[in-house]
């Protein structure tokens, strides 16, 4: 319905699509995102050049070189983890900001909707529906932003930088990671196709039972009077029990994330692989090192894609709602 009256200074954001409103919100402080993945991409980049230090540090110490060089190495190694935890620590504030920000703006736009509608709109509206979109679908975009969009950003950099490092020690190692790296997009997308719908579907229903909820309060006096306790009650645990029913959905869903698979996969071809190459004399055992080492990076995003693509799920699910 369209609105009675707009006000002179509401920010316009695209509500074509859900996905498009959030992009929306957070270019609104386009420093922000911009300075996140640049932060991230240069943190990742330095974690990832340790682990080829630690190849050096295993050679040094093998060869039986000088201990200068083993502790230059040692310092340079201290040096980039140090700055890796002042940038993480300086991410974390960025992304918590920018969440903030975000679910105020969008709570902001929110009522100001609400409140530029006719009362012929709000007479139509079950309220404990509305209820729920301005508390738990608002709260939602927050957690897609921090920690779910902003740990897809962290987790996609932690697989791009890796395979580049992998090159650098030896591109005869890349075969498997690069496979690993394919299974992985695979499984994410089937991943989200299965989570997705029941995302929308834990939302709405959510809305329902808080509306549910809130329409038997509010009617208790009638409820009492006319002797319908047991009705509404059962009304209730119908309402209550189609969410406890997605919520087992979405669980068994979760139970069959098969990237945990393609890890250990990874894990044991790769370095079946690493020692079948040093046994031939193709690469050496810092080589080896170095690369079991940048393979465990890959453990991060394996294992956090599991809850930040569900947050994401229901933070655009929250976003259809609103």
């Amino acid at each position: 319905m369209l609105r009675e009256f707009r006000t002179g200074n509401e920010y316009p954001y695209n509500r074509t699509t859900p996905v498009k409103w959030v992009i929306s919100h957070v270019m609104r402080y386009p420093l922000l995102p911009i300075g996140f993945v640049i932060l991230a991409i240069v943190a990742i980049s330095g974690f990832t050049y340790t682990s080829i230090q630690i190849q050096e540090a295993f050679d040094i110490i093998k060869e039986r070189k000088p201990i200068e060089q083993l502790v230059a190495v040692s310092i340079a190694i201290f040096v980039v983890r140090t700055a890796f935890a002042v940038i993480d620590m300086i991410n974390t504030v960025i992304r918590e900001f920018l969440a903030s920000r975000m679910e105020r703006d969008a709570r902001e736009e929110l009522y100001i909707s609400l409140l530029s509608k006719s009362q012929t709109f709000h007479n139509r509206q079950r309220v404990g529906d509305l209820m729920a979109a301005a508390t738990g679908d608002v709260s939602q975009l927050n957690m897609m932003i921090s920690p779910g969009l902003s740990l897809i950003i962290e987790a996609t950099t932690q697989l791009i930088t890796p395979i580049i490092a992998i090159a650098a020690v030896d591109v005869r190692l890349l075969p498997v990671p690069i496979l690993f790296v394919v299974s992985l997009v695979w499984g994410l997308q089937r991943y989200n196709q299965q989570l997705g719908p029941v995302a929308g579907m834990m939302r709405g229903q959510y809305g329902a039972v808080s509306a549910t909820l809130s329409e038997a309060i509010q009617g208790i006096e009638v409820v009492k009077a006319t002797a319908r306790e047991k009705f509404e009650a059962d009304k209730f645990r119908s309402v209550i029990g189609r969410y406890r029913d997605l919520f087992i959905q979405e669980g068994e869903i979760k139970a069959r994330y098969i990237p945990f698979l393609f890890y250990g996969l990874l894990t044991g071809l790769g370095f079946g692989h690493a020692m079948w190459l040093e046994s031939i004399g193709a690469i050496t055992t810092g080589q080896v090192v170095a690369y079991m080492t940048l393979i465990s990076l890959f453990q991060f995003p394996t294992f956090i894609s599991l809850f930040m693509f569900a947050l994401v799920q229901f933070g655009l699910a929250g976003a259809q709602r609103i």
